[in-house]
């Protein structure tokens, strides 16, 4: 059983050492999306005659995205999108390792349909921190504002990737978490100048 997990970038990162993160992230998330995307086809909702729904949708590919060079990533992205894109990294990263914790113990409790439809969320999550964090301020906020209309990502195990990101956000307190807030999602991608100041 090999565990590869997401890139967990230092409290010392720079804007070049986050650029380097994102690409780990990307090839992170190509490994991933092929067993991914075969298991949502085999499990996900079915109608009633057993043909897979809209909801069966697969995940996004993230080698689509146009990768900012590093230069431009770094001389174009705001102070507050770069905190974002490294708070979101972290909070990935340590979801995914409370789910190693949980589940490593054996390769068949890994590759359970219980864990990896918690694995699944993470995934999603992944790739949208991954494609929000080459775009614009501005497109970033319209694009925010569309997923908390329609946050529904997967959910495969009666868990949205909202719940999962609102238990990430609490340091994995996985207790009694029943939604995200507007809030929470706003002070993730968009933090407040208070979190931002030493």
């Amino acid at each position: 059983m090999e565990i590869y997990a997401p890139p967990n970038p230092r409290e010392s990162a720079s804007p070049r050492h986050l650029h380097e993160d994102l690409l780990q992230l990307k090839n992170w998330i190509a490994d991933h999306t092929p067993w991914a995307n075969d298991w949502i086809e085999a499990n996900g909702p079915r109608d009633d005659d057993g043909n897979p729904t809209e909801e069966t949708q697969p995940l996004y590919d993230v080698l689509k995205v146009r990768m900012a060079s590093k230069d431009a990533f770094v001389a174009n992205s705001s102070i507050s999108g770069l905190y974002s894109t490294w708070l979101a990294l972290r909070k990935i990263r340590e979801g995914y390792d409370y789910l190693v914790r949980e589940y490593e113990s054996s390769e068949e409790l890994w590759d359970s349909d219980e864990c990896i439809s918690r694995r699944l969320p993470l995934i999603d999550l992944s790739i949208q921190v991954f494609v929000m964090a080459f775009m614009t301020n501005e497109a970033r906020e319209a694009y925010i504002a569309k997923r908390k209309s329609a946050i529904q990502v997967r959910e495969l195990d009666r868990e949205s990737a909202a719940d999962l990101l609102k238990r990430l956000l609490s340091q994995g307190n996985t207790e009694g978490v029943e939604t995200i807030s507007d809030e929470d999602m706003d002070r993730l991608f968009n933090p407040p100048p208070e979190d931002l100041e030493e």
